[in-house]
């Protein structure tokens, strides 16, 4: 029987891989912080296969390939793939396509990539540019050949790698009620189905795209509180609901057909509490441990608060809330339970002693009471 320690995978801004597991609220750091700097800061991480959830690939800020096996009593669970040559600028996405890897550099050059595990070769397959001030990319899980993009002043665009061309490129919406011109500026993307696409963008809207109908403008343009929207991710029930998330700690579901015109502000139907923070990363996932009124799907999110915190969907109940440290960019929530309990960090409190600590801090009380 295969066994796993963890169930959440974070990256943090200090290089640190960080595993969770959520039973026994406790995390250990799974690489070691010798040697970590800045340009070590873990930008994304993703499933090399989604079904089997065993093999985690993560990239650096200075463009470098790492791949981590999950299972317990490995001896070597790191592999370094080194340094890839993503073109110039920041590196703003990674993908994996079957067996290969996909990078985008916010300049806007986006490169698959074919790696070999056993020289640790990898071999540039394709290129594409897809403009400048790239923001956010993303795959399609329901036809992997396609990945949709788009950042500041550059609409959302679908690329099919197999052609190296975009097969959609949005318009932009309409002048406002003063004949002003709508700034773009796409910030998380996901897709509701293999030719639905939902966008957040920085100037708090939601805006769903259908790359059927040929038209090029959004079929939904909602607007999202006041604050620019950082994540969103899709409820795998295909019930056009989503989890959105922005620079203020505010996470919420919102269902998408409640909009009675296409210029309607977005319906909550959930509030996700307790985020202090931008959120960086969300994702859902099911848990058979967490099943709670007939429904197993829970929500994982994370952000510059340095909390992890896993909520119930449907109820919105908090399972878990843990304290990481350090600034928190991405995730990976396994649906595997965890069975082995992790030992917990020399000098790790618990959530009501941290929540203490902070509490005492607003009122000029200083860490040396704790010492």
């Amino acid at each position: 029987m295969t066994l796993f320690d963890y169930n959440i995978f974070v990256g943090t801004d200090n290089g640190l891989l960080k595993g969770i597991n959520s039973k026994t609220r406790s995390f250990n750091n799974l690489n070691s912080m010798e040697n970590l700097t800045k340009d070590k800061e873990i930008l994304q991480m993703s499933w090399f296969d989604q079904k089997t959830q065993q093999d985690i690939f993560f990239c650096t800020k200075d463009k470098h390939l790492v791949k981590f096996n999950t299972l317990k009593n490995i001896q070597d669970p790191f592999i370094q793939f080194g340094s890839f040559d993503c073109g110039l600028g920041d590196l703003k996405g990674m993908e994996i396509i079957e067996d290969k890897i996909l990078t985008c550099v916010d300049k806007g050059l986006m490169k698959l990539w074919s790696v070999n595990e056993e020289n640790l070769s990898k071999n540039l397959v394709s290129e594409i540019k897809c403009g400048s001030d790239i923001f956010a990319i993303k795959k399609n899980p329901f036809n992997i050949n396609l990945i949709a993009t788009g950042g500041i002043e550059n609409d959302l665009k679908v690329w099919n790698l197999d052609k190296t061309e975009a097969i959609f490129k949005a318009k932009n919406v309409s002048d406002n009620w003063i004949q002003l011109r709508e700034p773009v500026w796409v910030s998380a993307i996901d897709f509701l189905d293999e030719n639905r696409v939902v966008i957040g963008t920085g100037h708090h809207q939601v805006r769903v795209y259908d790359l059927k109908t040929g038209i090029r403008k959004p079929i939904y343009n909602l607007t999202y509180g006041e604050n620019p929207i950082t994540a969103i991710s899709v409820l795998p029930d295909f019930s056009n609901r989503v989890i959105v998330g922005n620079t203020r700690g505010e996470m919420e579901m919102i269902d998408l057909r409640s909009a009675v015109s296409k210029n309607d502000q977005c319906k909550t139907i959930k509030k996700y509490k307790g985020f202090q923070g931008t959120i960086k990363s969300i994702q859902i996932e099911n848990c058979p441990q967490y099943k709670l009124n007939g429904s197993d799907l829970c929500v994982a999110a994370c952000g510059l608060d340095r909390f992890l915190r896993l909520h119930h969907v449907e109820s919105s109940s908090l399972f878990c809330k843990v304290y990481l440290k350090s600034r928190l960019n991405c995730l990976l929530f396994s649906k595997h339970e965890p069975i082995k309990p992790a030992t917990k960090q020399s000098g790790e409190m618990e959530d009501d002693q941290v929540s203490n600590i902070w509490a005492l801090m607003i009122f000029g009380v200083t860490w040396r009471q704790f010492d």
